[in-house]
């Protein structure tokens, strides 16, 4: 997130550094929040504060700008950005069959897994 207080960027590169190291031996990568993501589903964009896709990354477009298919998701949650991540955001993504995870925390929580199946 463009603009994110300092505790903010310091969870997402701490959660992104433990994300790394857990799939380091499998054929999984872990993006930052510079890379935006489609669901194909609905069209919404958004841009995620950490996407795992394991596999070959697939893109929208020649350019690289666009990913389509994460197998997890994590967001860590501010003050203006909760409600809609805890509430439209999880609706819209938990009835897409590709996603098998969206993970919260916050500088005041761990984080939360919410696993779709």
């Amino acid at each position: 997130m463009a603009g994110a207080s300092a505790n903010h960027n310091l969870i997402v590169l701490n959660a992104g550094a433990s994300l790394r190291d857990q799939v380091k031996k499998q054929p999984c990568r872990v993006y930052s929040s510079d890379l935006k993501l489609r669901i194909e589903a609905t069209g919404l964009y958004t841009y995620p504060d950490l996407s795992v896709v394991c596999g070959e990354p697939q893109l929208e477009s020649n350019g690289g700008a666009v990913l389509l298919n994460p197998v997890v998701l994590v967001e860590v949650l501010s003050n203006s950005t909760e409600a809609y991540d805890r509430g439209k955001k999880v609706r819209t993504l938990s009835n897409h069959s590709q996603f098998e995870a969206l993970c919260f925390g916050s500088s005041g929580s761990t984080f939360h897994r919410l696993l779709f199946a």
